[in-house]
């Protein structure tokens, strides 16, 4: 089952596919690229994860976090990262800074 194309005339569901959304257009296309990287327990979700405790490890503002991962309220973002951003935080301070080589 396909679902026409957006901007035509019609748009029908068949009932055989999922709802188009961006959370699936990105699955669909780094799956692969995981399972061939032979990357364990890969989740697209991570990657949102990952990006938001990065930018809180490096200090940008939880207000500025919040916009990026276009949260309603600055209180989702606390409730998910806080915790997280704090303690990778910490671990990240308690290392020395990676050479180079190191960070390739």
């Amino acid at each position: 089952g396909r679902i026409a194309r957006p901007g035509h005339e019609h748009y029908f569901l068949t009932g055989e596919s999922r709802p188009p959304t961006i959370a699936n257009f990105w699955r669909a296309r780094l799956t692969p690229v995981a399972d061939l990287a032979s990357v364990d327990g890969f989740r697209t979700r991570g990657l949102r994860d990952r990006f938001a405790l990065g930018l809180l490890a490096a200090r940008v503002a939880m207000e500025d976090v919040s916009v990026l991962l276009s949260h309603g309220t600055i209180r989702t973002t606390d409730r998910y990262y806080a915790p997280g951003a704090l303690s990778r935080r910490n671990r990240l301070l308690a290392q020395p800074p990676p050479t180079a080589r190191q960070a390739l």
